[in-house]
């Protein structure tokens, strides 16, 4: 007499398909969650990395915060956003010596946004550092921290630089972010500026970290802000993006 090999029942299956599948229910949430928090943890480091680059610049360059220096093309006024001087790289003047600079350009980019792509824009591939946009960015609060390498009040927005010795208070001035456009086919990338009292390239400062956004203050730490808590600091930001819909906040005043 033969042995026969013990086979599962089709109800066995259906049992063990189901424990799987109630186990993968349970998994899943956590697994996201802790993916979520990894990349939180590496857009901090990465806005640690760029604030401590905007102050070896600052050290070479008379105290100043890169934001936009100013270049001539022929009879073009152009000029260099903080990106490109800080890593030295995608120049968009040609100016600019290739390697060799304070950081690199992966680190810009927030690793919670899965909309950016490898060949993006660099205008929209990137961290948003406060630039100065006209009248309505005249904060008292801050000590007056723009200036201006053309000779005017208020300062050529494009020829912006940040003084980090004039605020008032560094540790409550945040001029780094995470960000989002709304424009056009870049809809849901970030964006290299922002402004907290303007739109800026139709898009603004959001909570990418399950809410709350990073933020990169003038004294060179880093901390995740509330839609509140950001409208609190001396940056006062007045707009928020909604990350999960990719739609404007109500106004935070």
């Amino acid at each position: 007499m033969t042995d026969r090999k013990k086979r599962f029942t089709l109800i066995e299956l259906l049992i063990t398909v189901a424990i799987i599948a109630i186990l993968a229910g349970l998994l899943l949430p956590a697994l996201n969650a802790a993916r979520s928090k990894a990349q939180a943890v590496n857009c901090v480091n990465n806005q640690k990395q760029i604030m401590t680059a905007q102050y070896s610049y600052a050290g070479d360059y008379n105290d100043i915060m890169a934001v936009n220096a100013p270049y001539k093309m022929g009879a073009r006024d152009v000029s260099e956003p903080w990106m490109t001087l800080l890593t030295r790289e995608k120049s968009n003047t040609g100016t600019l010596s290739k390697g060799g600079g304070y950081i690199s350009w992966n680190s810009l980019k927030c690793p919670a946004n899965s909309n950016l792509k490898k060949n993006d824009q660099m205008w929209f591939s990137v961290y948003g550092f406060w630039r100065y946009n006209g009248i309505n960015d005249r904060i008292r609060q801050t000590g007056n921290i723009f200036g201006s390498a053309v000779d005017g009040d208020p300062p050529d927005i494009n020829s912006v630089f940040l003084y980090p010795g004039r605020a008032k208070s560094p540790s409550q001035t945040f001029v780094l972010a995470d960000t989002v456009t709304l424009k056009g086919g870049f809809a849901g990338k970030s964006v290299w500026i922002f402004s907290p009292r303007e739109w800026l390239e139709n898009g603004n400062i959001t909570g990418i970290h399950s809410g709350r956004l990073n933020a990169g203050f003038i004294d060179g730490h880093i901390q995740a802000l509330t839609p509140f808590q950001a409208r609190m600091t001396n940056t006062k930001s007045k707009y928020w993006i909604i990350w999960d819909s990719l739609s404007r906040g109500p106004n935070l005043y």
